[in-house]
Parts: C-alpha cells; structure tokens; sequence
C-alpha cells in the first residue's frame, strides 16, 4: 500500500535548470525576432538591404513553414525537458540572488557528459589517513575539501593554497627558489625578504589546512551548505555542528540523536538539513532550531545513509543489517511514501544512495559490491550491475553528473571508479535538450576517464590511471554496452579505496580516498 502513494516527483517551478534553458530560449526568440525584422527591412527597401532582392512569394511561405515547423519543435522539446513541476512550498526558502547568478554562470560552462564524451576525474589521495579518514565532500566547484577523522576533527582544505604551496617546495628541492642570503631588493628601493629555503618549508605547518575542533568522538559525515560558507558534521557524540567555511568557528551544535550520527546533508535549497544514526530514527531540522522538526521513524536497524530528493519536498534513507531497506520520506507529513526492499535486488547492506537531477531514479551501493537502481514513481527495480560488473568490495559512494544525469559514477573499497550509463539521460540529451555543446572529455585511452593522484592531504597533480578493463557485459550494434544502466568503464587507482565522489558544477567528477601501500615496506 505504501509504494501505491502518490507522489510528485518532479522538480520545483523556477529551479536554476528551467532558468537557465528559459533564458536560453528567450535569447533564441529575440534573435529570431530582430533577423525577421532585417528580413521585413530589406523586403521594404532592397537597397537598404545590401543589394539583395526582395524575397518572392514562395520563398516567403518556405520561411513561414519553417519558422511553424521550429516553433513546434521547441514547444515538443520543452514539454520533453521539463516534464511535470510542481509549486514551490512555502516552507522552504528561496535561493540567494548570488548563488542563483553562479550556477547560471556554471550550467553555461558546464561540460556535457554522456556515454560517448565520459568525464574527466580528479582524485585526490589523503596520505597517512588510512585508519583515520572517515568521509570526505567537495564544494560545488573541488576548490575546497572537508574530510572528517577518528580523532574528532573536521579539516578544510583549501586546494589552491595547497597546490601553491607544493609547487613552491618542488621548486625549491630543484634550486629554483635560492634559500639564505639576501632577498634583493624591491621596486621602491627597500630590501626585499629572502625567500624561504626547502628546509623552512618542509619544516613549516603547511598552509591551507584549517582544523575544527569541538567533536568529542570519530566524525562520519560531513557536509557543505548550498552557499558554501556553512560546513555540517555529524559524530559518535551523538551531534550535529555547523561551522563557518571560512574562519572554523562552531556556529551551532544540534543534539538529539541518542547514539552516534552516520550521515547528514544539507537541502539543496538551504536553511533545512537532515541527520541519520545508529537510534534507527532519521530527523529533519532547520537551521535556527536545535530542536528536529521531524523524526522519521520506520527502520528496524541503523539508518546509515540519507539524502535529499532534487525538489526538496521528499528524503531517501537507507538501513542495513536487519532491515536493508531504502525508503522515502514525504517532509511535509514525515510519513513514508516508497519502500524498496533490497531482498535479491540488491546483494548485502545498503551502504550509499544518489538520487537522478530529474528526480525519478534512486541508486543504492551495498557492502557487497553491488549497484541498483529503481523507478521511483512505479517502486520498481530498473537495473541491478551483474556480477561480472559489480565492485569487488564495498561501495562507499555514488554520484550523476549534473544536468541530465547522463552517467553515474560509483567508488568502493576496490580502489575502482566505475561510470555506468543512464539511458533516460541520454534519451534526453539525444533530444537537443543537453548543455551547450562542446566540453572536455576524457584525455583516456578510448574514450577512458582520466584519474589523477592527489597530493598528500589532498594537493591534486597530474597523473593517469587504468582503462581498458573495465568493458563488461554485451554491446549494441553501436558498439555502445546494451541494457539499463550498462557499464561504461572500470578505471583503478594507484592504490586507494575511493571514500567519496561528486561531480563539480561544471561536470567534472571528483574523488577522494586514503592512500593503502600494497605489500610491505620495504
């Protein structure tokens, strides 16, 4: 009875995504316009036309018809791309005017992302972390990582100072940048600082790290507001604490669940965050209250996972060990309106969830490897990876690129990335309803994903990683993978489990894990 509920799915009326194509299409129109008007000029007056002849009777109607046949695809694509949208609820706020103008800004250089054009990655390797790291996110555009520990601290790193930096101390291992002695002088005539040795550096805290401490137990989870200036963590102590992005400061601490906290996340729309923990109960709260206004209650194990539906009206939650369930929650009346037992579905515990930018698929990982994904309008499994295809070890995270949803992304423990394909992304990009054409693409072998190391604490360089073994299951006569879902590729890293993944605001996904060395030190 619970998955015969009905539910609206679809995105919220105004979202950045309408915005962006709206505007598009009004771009389009008014340059329709001022070329119908040239047109009607030069048919008034030819010789204010350069020269050209007035257009005949014929040729007339043949731009007529074509001006009706292209309107009558536009209205066809917009009624394909938009689909049902639903009023915004009073409850939750309104984007600010700033992020609303950088996400049009980034949707207008966003890459596109498909079966054919896989993305590139960027991964970044956390060194001497591997018993510590517990959970890492990336901010909208990768500039900045948030990792959480055992030790109770949350860090913030901030990538361009740590990539200066490093690119300082390479140079100067290389004797490019003289250590000791005089500095020169200055344009003005004042001497100028001697620039620091690699000694001085090697010895000196590097930069770009900011530690938060106020956690008295391992931190699980962490997550980025959707401004980006506010950091949500969530520990064994059982609380919820907001930092300030920028200075580190504890703005807030939110108790209430009884045992430790596994997961938190933040609405896409701000001002709303949710919580999962080991007291079987997820909660909903907002920012000015340390009270939840909602308990989602239902599972019969820990609610390890939770995430929030694109239209922010709905939120998933997934349990394991004995109830491996996935369920969504209406947030309005806090009742569950879809269960999705994981049964043969979905082999093990429920260990990661990403739900599609259209809001109609869920994608769950388990402890055992495997990945599904269900229909949630019908509650019904769509795909589930085969086993010649599913990770090895445990899958920690899940991600699809941004705007269509053409592809997404899994990490696990087997230090694989692996990219299966989303067919209801492609039918829509294959209807011209995808971002600008054009874009980066993977610099792989084969149309492979590139995988860079980072650097330690998280300082991204260069470097490619694996390829070609990761083709599984049979292919159409296009020499595309057939079925829902197919596999597009497997690509391992040099040696670290993948603890988290996210595509950027400009498509390009991102990674982040422990670096593991393989076989003794010798």
């Amino acid at each position: 009875m619970v998955n015969r509920t009905e539910i609206k799915l679809g995105l919220l009326q105004g979202n950045v995504e309408d915005m962006y194509r709206e505007q598009q299409e009004k771009h389009k129109a008014e340059a329709a316009a001022a070329a119908a008007a040239a047109a009607a000029a030069g048919e008034a007056d030819p010789a204010a036309a350069d020269g050209q002849e007035p257009q005949t009777k014929k040729a007339k109607k043949a731009a007529e018809k074509a001006a009706a046949a292209a309107a009558a695809a536009a209205a066809t694509s917009k009624s394909v791309v938009r689909g049902e949208r639903i009023e915004h609820p009073p409850f939750l706020p309104r984007l600010p005017d700033e992020v609303v103008s950088a996400a049009l800004r980034d949707i207008s250089l966003r890459a596109p992302v498909t079966a054919a054009t896989p993305p590139s990655c960027a991964f970044f390797t956390f060194v001497n972390a591997k018993q510590t790291l517990n959970c890492s996110t990336f901010n909208c555009d990768g500039s900045k990582i948030v990792a959480g520990f055992n030790d109770s601290s949350v860090r913030v790193y901030d990538m361009p100072t740590i990539s200066q930096h490093h690119a300082l101390l390479r140079r100067s291992r290389r004797g490019q940048v003289p250590g000791g002695g005089g500095g020169g002088t200055n344009p003005d005539g004042t001497p100028a600082p001697a620039p620091p040795s690699a000694d001085d550096l090697e010895e000196s805290e590097p930069p770009g790290t900011l530690y938060l401490h106020g956690h008295t137990a391992a931190v699980h989870a962490v997550d980025f507001s959707v401004d980006q200036r506010l950091v949500l963590s969530g520990s064994s102590d059982g609380t919820v604490r907001v930092w300030g992005a920028e200075f580190g400061s504890c703005l807030a601490v939110y108790p209430g669940h009884v045992f430790p906290v596994w997961d938190v996340a933040a609405c896409p729309l701000g001002h709303w965050f949710a919580s999962a923990g080991a007291d079987r109960v997820a909660r909903l709260w907002v920012s000015e209250r340390t009270q939840p206004l909602r308990l989602l209650v239902g599972h019969n194990a820990d609610v390890d996972v939770v995430r929030w539906h694109p239209n922010c009206c709905l939120v998933a939650t997934a349990a394991g060990q004995a109830d491996r369930t996935v369920r969504l929650w209406d947030v309005r009346e806090g009742k569950c309106v879809r269960y999705l037992p994981c049964g043969r579905a979905l082999p093990g515990s429920p260990t990661c969830l990403a739900l599609s930018p259209d809001g109609s698929h869920i994608a769950a990982g388990s402890d055992e490897g495997g990945v599904t994904v269900w229909d949630l309008g019908t509650a019904r499994r769509v795909a589930a990876a085969p086993p010649s295809a599913a990770h090895t070890g445990a899958v920690w995270s899940l991600a699809y690129s941004q705007g269509d949803g053409c592809v997404l992304a899994s990490g696990g423990a087997d230090e694989t990335v692996r990219l299966w394909r989303n067919d209801t992304g492609e039918a829509l990009a294959a209807a011209g309803v995808a971002a600008a054409d054009g874009g980066t693409g993977a610099d792989g072998e084969g149309g492979g994903a590139e995988v860079g190391e980072g650097a330690a604490d998280g300082a991204a360089e260069g470097g490619k990683e694996g390829g070609k073994d990761g083709k599984s299951g049979k292919e159409d006569k296009g020499g595309k993978p057939a079925g829902p879902y197919a596999q597009l590729g497997r690509y391992r890293t040099k040696s670290s489990p993948v603890v988290s993944l996210a595509f950027s605001s400009r498509n390009l996904l991102l990674a982040a894990g422990p670096f593991h060395r393989r076989g003794p030190i010798t």
